[in-house]
């Protein structure tokens, strides 16, 4: 589930294109008396009180998925999700909720539903820490569960493509070996499958074998084929993550196409199965728009399984977006019509799309609203959480920009150059980087120099470096230690020279250099 930055967030550019139009007053007046005409502060304590959810009972049997909409990692998204999918169970008989994850990934958590297997739900949420919200989500679900029969327990399945395909190896491994009793069949897939994850076979190259032996691929996966299939999709793409910083990345667009393939399957799999997911605000436009993404023609997930008759679920789909208030603190204007109606309630309904409605665009597009109001905790929050995401959303990128230093020889020498590195991320944390370094000297003897070095570390780092000085009469080899303090884009270090060779006559180097960079970012996408 690739995650979005603010900057590119369907929220913030509905409401731009949505509500910052209209600045009339009389407008607003008439837009704020519609809003508190159609609101309900709901209630999000985990208990069985649906009745703040009252606005929404007499449309539920209309539609058959039904999505919200959120930005990725934000205080109050995962309490909407366990509230919504609890009503939803209960009002509209959900049992099937879809996530932004690949298919192998809510696979091996519903398998973990399944045989309440702690150690196997421990895998696969160890990247998020004991008591965050995510870990409480589907520990309430397994609780939620372990009290019904499987035909009543709500299933976990995804529809993501599988960038990482950790999940698919082990999750087609699982699925194999519990039917390792088909002796012949079971040798024979479990040999393909393994030549797949070797690399010495294509996953689309397998979907082509299952495609022309169904019948024996069938027999042995059984009820859960399709599954099997959906794997292989979500692995077949072979292609990287689609770029945060270019909206208009046509990777996008075939994520977006993968998964509302999988949406239809999922629903040819169980047809008469309603479903829910929460996934990232963006997916979730009703109707295909020009203006809805960044000015690009988008069209989600949502907006396929809505319009498209290819989908069985045309005209039968539910949108609700989730607002946050920190947002929407404008001073003027119709951005604060929101929150403050909410008047300082937590979670607060607002009905979108009545026929009377005044929000003639955003109501083309979602039918409810949730606005969300957790103060200053929630802004931190958000930005904690995306801020570091947006340095370091790649494993390995470069970085480069220009390189100050102040090296303190006999007579002190100011120096300016330039400086790439590469850098390498796992998890989003730096572990270090390799960079080389070209310099001038603007005063003193009229040098320039190359530096070979490497660091290590976050916001306090270590390096060591091996550098060449000249002027073509005079030269120097020495090697020098570096720490310094990173902060973001810039640094600030101190080196100490340890000369191996020097060839500049009477003048020595003196052991001290204090260094300033600045760096311009280069993403690999």
């Amino acid at each position: 589930m690739p995650r979005i930055s603010r900057n590119g967030l369907f929220v913030g550019l509905m409401f731009i294109s949505c509500l910052t139009s209209a600045q009339d007053p009389a407008d607003i007046a008439l837009k704020q008396n519609y809003l508190r005409a159609n609101i309900s502060t709901l209630d999000m304590n985990d208990n069985d009180d649906f009745s703040s959810f009252a606005m929404l009972d007499s449309v539920l049997n209309r539609y058959h998925l039904y999505f919200t909409g959120e930005q990725h990692y934000t205080e109050g998204d995962f309490e909407v999700k366990w509230k919504v999918l609890k009503y939803l169970y209960q009002k509209a008989g959900v049992k099937i909720l879809v996530i932004e994850h690949p298919p192998s990934y809510a696979y091996l958590l519903d398998h973990y539903m399944e045989k309440k297997d702690s150690v196997q739900y421990n895998q696969m949420v160890d990247y998020a820490p004991e008591g965050t919200k995510e870990r409480i989500f589907y520990r309430n679900l397994y609780e939620f569960n372990k009290t019904k029969p499987r035909e009543e327990q709500i299933r976990v399945t995804g529809v993501d493509i599988d960038y990482v395909k950790v999940y698919s190896t082990r999750a087609l491994k699982e699925m194999i070996n519990q039917r390792a009793d088909k002796k012949e069949a079971f040798v024979r897939i479990q040999w393909e499958v393994g030549q797949m994850h070797a690399g010495k076979l294509k996953a689309d190259s397998l979907l082509k074998k299952v495609a022309a032996e169904e019948n024996t691929y069938k027999d042995f996966f059984g009820e859960e084929f399709k599954l099997f299939k959906r794997i292989l999709w979500s692995i077949s793409c072979e292609c990287e993550p689609p770029s945060e910083r270019k909206m208009d990345d046509p990777r996008w667009f075939r994520r977006e196409e993968f998964m509302y393939r999988n949406y239809l399957s999922l629903m040819e799999e169980f047809p008469a199965s309603k479903m829910y997911g929460q996934f990232g605000a963006k997916h979730i436009s009703l109707l295909p728009a020009s203006h809805w993404y960044n000015g690009f023609n988008w069209t989600s997930i949502a907006a396929k399984l809505n319009t498209r008759d290819s989908s069985m679920a045309k005209g039968k789909v539910l949108s609700i977006l989730l607002s946050y208030a920190f947002e929407w603190n404008s001073p003027k204007g119709e951005k604060r019509l929101f929150n403050t109606t909410a008047a300082g309630q937590s979670f607060t309904l607002f009905k979108i799309n009545n026929a009377n409605s005044p929000f003639t665009m955003l109501s083309s597009h979602v039918h409810y609203l949730i606005n969300i109001n957790y103060g200053e905790e929630q802004e931190m929050q958000y930005n904690q959480e995306n801020d570091t995401y947006n340095i370091m959303d790649d494993e390995q990128y470069t970085m480069g920009g220009p390189v100050f230093g102040y090296q303190y020889w006999d007579r002190g020498v100011f120096s300016a150059g330039t400086e790439v590195r590469a850098r390498y991320l796992k998890e989003n944390k730096y572990l270090g980087g390799l960079g080389l370094h070209f310099e001038l000297n603007t005063k003193g003897p009229r040098m320039h120099g190359y530096r070979l070095g490497m660091w290590f570390g976050g916001n306090i780092q270590a390096g060591v470096n091996f550098v060449y000085n000249t002027n073509y009469k005079r030269s120097a080899f020495f090697f020098r230690p570096e720490i310094a303090i990173a902060r973001n884009l810039f640094s600030v270090g101190y080196g100490y020279n340890v000369t191996l060779y020097n060839k500049y006559l009477n003048e020595g180097i003196n052991k001290h250099m204090l260094i300033a960079r600045m760096f311009l970012p280069w993403w690999k996408d």
